[in-house]
């Protein structure tokens, strides 16, 4: 286990499962089910990544970007939008946010780690 903290914020439990036996046994996995949630964990837990689902029940994964970003404690966070939904309609909201990569939902474990090893090893 290495001493990296990745919080999961996606409303689907299943995707907490799959990420948890990619990464898990690697890193330290926390997640959340809403935005309010996430918002809160991320102040107290300040990870390393944040992988975030853009579709939420309470809030759109912009709008946690948007809270997240404009505060000091976690503007600095490496956040990876994962989504099922066509990113392309998305994508310059994403940039303009400062999230720094997406995962298209259904994600292969190869996809996720290099994603991870890249953000993860520049921090």
């Amino acid at each position: 286990m290495t001493d990296k903290k990745i919080l999961i914020v996606d409303d689907e439990p299943i995707y907490f499962h799959l990420f948890e036996n990619m990464i898990g046994q690697e890193h330290t996995v926390y997640t959340s089910t809403n935005g309010k949630d996430a918002i809160i964990k991320a102040s107290e837990l300040f990870p390393d990544l944040i992988l975030l689902d853009l579709m939420l029940s309470d809030m759109s994964g912009l709008e946690v970007c948007g809270y997240l970003k404009k505060d000091i404690k976690t503007a600095n966070i490496p956040i990876v939008i994962v989504s099922s939904s066509e990113l392309h309609l998305f994508i310059m909201d994403i940039y303009d946010l400062g999230i720094v990569d997406y995962i298209v939902k259904p994600f292969s474990s190869l996809s996720v780690q290099q994603t991870l090893s890249y953000y993860l090893k520049t921090k």
